[in-house]
C-alpha cells in the first residue's frame, strides 16, 4: 500500500505544478502589454508616417492624384478617401487598395479605422454629398 501512497502524491504535485504552470501562463497573457501597439494603432502609424500635414488643426495628406486624395483628419480621428473621377467604383476600388498598403494592414483591421468614402458632385453627380464605407466592410 505504500507503493500506492507514493503515486498518489507523485500525482497530486505533477497536477499541482500543472496547475500552476497554467494560472501563471494565463495571467501573464492577460497582463497589458505596454510598448506594444494594437494593430489598429500601426496601421494608423503606418499610413501617417510619410503625410504631409496640410493645416494648423493637424490634417494629413496621404495621397493627392487626379483620381482620388486620401486625408487624415485629426479633429474627427478620421480618414477620407475623396473620389475625383468615374468610374466611382472602380476609383474607390483603386482608392481603397492604396489605403490598404499604406497602412501596411488587413482588411479586418482596416475595417476597424475609422473612414469613410465620399465624391465631390462634378464627379459623380448621383452620388455627391453621399458618405459610404469601405467597400469590404460589412
Amino acid at each position: 500500500m505504500s507503493k500506492f501512497i507514493l503515486i498518489i502524491i507523485i500525482l497530486i504535485i505533477v497536477l499541482l505544478i500543472l496547475l500552476g504552470a497554467f494560472l501563471y501562463l494565463r495571467l501573464n497573457k492577460n497582463q497589458p502589454q505596454e510598448n506594444k501597439q494594437s494593430d489598429v494603432e500601426k496601421a494608423k502609424t503606418n499610413a501617417l508616417s510619410k503625410a504631409v500635414k496640410t493645416s494648423t488643426e493637424g490634417d494629413m495628406l496621404l495621397v493627392n492624384n487626379s483620381d482620388y486624395q486620401i486625408v487624415y483628419l485629426k479633429e474627427s480621428d478620421q480618414f477620407l478617401l475623396s473620389i475625383n473621377k468615374t468610374p466611382f467604383e472602380q476609383i474607390r476600388g483603386d482608392a481603397e487598395e492604396e489605403f490598404r498598403k499604406i497602412t501596411r494592414a488587413d482588411k479586418e483591421t482596416v475595417c476597424k479605422l475609422n473612414v469613410t468614402v465620399s465624391t465631390p458632385s462634378f464627379a459623380n453627380p448621383s452620388l455627391g454629398g453621399k458618405v459610404f464605407p469601405l467597400s469590404f466592410c460589412k
